[in-house]
């Protein structure tokens, strides 16, 4: 068998096809070719739509030509808004009242709108005005309105004034150590205020020596207060010695110390002091306080008295004696000063 069409399928309608024996002749069955559809074209607008008519587009096949049209639905049903056009006040806001707008959209063809609120407006307050005085009894008041509405915006006290004292009136005297009272009337409100009067302090006299001081004890003085005798004591510090001269009391010698005491010239007191042995170096006049202080110089050579017997000629010897009476001499000169 071969398969021969006999009528071809077209875009709407259905073809014919058969199956033949090639050497018989024999058909054996006829059968349908399906339809093959129109094939068409890009849509293309015919007609524009707008927010009050449809608008219409069409497309072609490109096999038969057969031309299919569909309706492109007016802007007002496929726009989307953008509420942010033209406003139009349908009532003015106020001080104390909200207003209302309609706000369209921002295609001029669309039309469509929505309503917004206003806020409302700031009152706008005018100068202070005082509702109530203030007196020295009690605070006032002033107030702001709104010169628009009259709407009273704020309010503020007003600080009392502050009272008017005639003369301060003493009540109770103050003392040396206490503190007094003193009250004043308000001319104006009759209110009494009081308030301290400071403690007066002591008005002590000169300071009068009951006990006087002497070279080693304190002393006391006192004062006494003229209003309320009260006594204040204080102490005077010891005067201390007033020594006169040193004077010697006992030679020194080579063997012994002497000494030598100084008397306060106010209570008598003695106050002693030793003076050193004298040296066998020391020469007449030699200060018994300064230099040596009555010790033999080590770098002179020590010189001893004359021995019985010594066969030292007698001149050395006197020399030795002249010489110490001398120094004997200057250490009476110099404590008997």
């Amino acid at each position: 068998y071969v398969t021969t069409v006999i009528k071809e399928a077209t875009c709407t309608e259905d073809g014919v096809k058969q199956d033949k024996c090639s050497r018989c002749g024999d058909i054996s069955a006829e059968t349908a070719i399906p339809a093959t559809g129109h094939t068409y074209g890009e849509w293309t607008v015919v007609k524009e739509a707008t927010f009050h008519e449809d608008g219409e587009e069409a497309r072609t096949c490109t096999v038969c030509g057969d031309v299919d049209t569909r309706v492109i639905p007016k802007l007002s049903e496929s726009h989307t808004h953008n509420y942010s056009g033209t406003e139009e006040i349908i009532k003015e806001a106020t001080c104390t009242e909200e207003g209302r707008k309609k706000v369209y959209c921002t295609e001029p063809e669309c039309g469509a709108f929505i309503e917004e609120v206003i806020p409302m407006k700031e009152h706008t307050p005018g100068e202070w005005k005082i509702v109530k005085e203030a007196t020295c009894a009690e605070s006032g008041i002033k107030q702001k309105t709104c010169t628009v509405c009259g709407t009273v915006v704020e309010t503020q006290e007003i600080e009392k004034l502050p009272h008017t004292y005639g003369e301060w009136e003493v009540v109770t005297e103050p003392t040396c150590t206490e503190a007094g009272v003193e009250s004043a009337v308000c001319e104006v409100c009759g209110e009494t205020t009081v308030q301290a009067v400071e403690a007066l302090g002591h008005d002590f006299r000169e300071w009068e020596v009951v006990t006087p001081a002497t070279c080693t004890e304190k002393g006391e003085e006192i004062s006494i207060c003229t209003r309320c005798q009260e006594r204040a004591t204080r102490e005077i510090e010891a005067t201390g010695h007033v020594f006169g001269e040193w004077k010697v009391t006992k030679e020194p010698t080579l063997t012994e110390e002497g000494q030598k005491e100084v008397v306060c010239e106010v209570c008598g007191e003695v106050k002693t002091e030793a003076i050193p042995k004298l040296s066998g170096g020391q020469s007449a006049g030699t200060d018994m306080d300064g230099g040596t202080n009555g010790m033999q110089n080590p770098e002179e050579p020590e010189e001893r008295a004359p021995q019985t017997g010594d066969k030292s000629p007698i001149i050395p010897c006197i020399v030795v004696l002249i010489t110490a009476a001398g120094i004997v001499l200057g250490i009476r000169k110099k404590y008997s000063r």
